[in-house]
């Protein structure tokens, strides 16, 4: 078990950020997220001992991640090195735990990642009025805003889609 993760949230519950739980870590690993019962107990391999910086999940139906984080500092993600941080947040954190979503931010800018992608890829947005620019989880515009990219986000296209262009059926059965 994570003694970070009982420090921090000893009631085994994370931070309401909506219908989601942030978990706000920086030593705890995959497989003690797991052990701790906030992903899936499988076995994540050489990936088990990567930390992520925050890792949202969702509890209906299952427990699942639904988006994982990696926080630099201010001025540390450039234009010449972003795609590299991008990928290795992919490729070992994100895709390893089946998270639909990711996002690479230092505090003046964040990049919203296709967490299932083989490459680095930028979610892009068909209503761009709802994107978000910057992380603030105690902002209710910017929860509003996530469940928004949560709920109508298309892995295969990497498109959060507008309400009219997205199947209600498959709205309702993700609810």
């Amino acid at each position: 078990m994570s003694e970070e993760l009982g420090q921090r949230y000893p009631s085994g519950t994370g931070r309401k950020i909506g219908r989601f739980e942030l978990f706000e870590t920086q030593l705890t690993t995959i497989s003690q997220y797991a052990d701790y019962g906030l992903l899936p107990r499988i076995d994540y391999g050489k990936y088990k001992n990567r930390k992520p910086d925050a890792l949202i999940i969702d509890r209906i139906p299952d427990v699942h991640p639904v988006a994982v984080a990696e926080y630099k500092d201010i001025g540390e993600i450039s234009d010449s090195n972003w795609e590299s941080l991008a990928y290795d947040l992919v490729t070992t954190k994100s895709r390893p735990i089946n998270s639909p979503i990711a996002f690479l931010a230092d505090g003046a800018r964040t990049y919203w990642l296709n967490g299932l992608s083989e490459k680095v890829e930028l979610i892009r947005w068909e209503d761009t009025e709802r994107s978000i620019n910057k992380i603030d989880f105690e902002d209710a515009a910017f929860i509003s805003r996530f469940e928004y990219l949560v709920s109508y986000f298309d892995a295969p296209t990497s498109i959060v889609k507008s309400r009219q262009n997205t199947n209600p059926h498959k709205l309702a059965d993700e609810m």
